[in-house]
């Protein structure tokens, strides 16, 4: 089995709402038997805090392509990162997941 990366990303009060509503989704779907390459693979997340003056997307790609960093791992967390868009709060997901 391959893997391959996904970004996904919800506006919702609280990481964990955001994060909850992305994997019903992708399990809606992409259905319930796994290597879906998508968040409904990963079962916890991990926060991450870029810096306001760094591109967010390119901070994501950055991990994304690092052999080296945890976000690699397609049965470890997903990356999150939170920012404000439009005065709500966004949080971003992403990582490696099995396909």
């Amino acid at each position: 089995m391959g893997a391959t990366t996904f970004v996904s990303s919800r506006h919702a009060p609280t990481a964990q709402q955001a994060f909850n509503g992305l994997v019903a989704d992708a399990l809606q779907a992409y259905g319930d038997e796994g290597y879906t390459g998508t968040i409904a693979e990963k079962g916890s997340y991990k926060s991450i805090e870029v810096s306001e003056h760094l591109n967010i997307r390119s901070a994501i790609n950055f991990m994304l392509d690092d052999d080296d960093h945890w976000v690699g791992d397609k049965w470890g967390p997903a990356g999150h990162i939170e920012t404000i868009e439009d005065g709500k709060a966004l949080h971003i997901f992403f990582g490696w997941a099995s396909e």
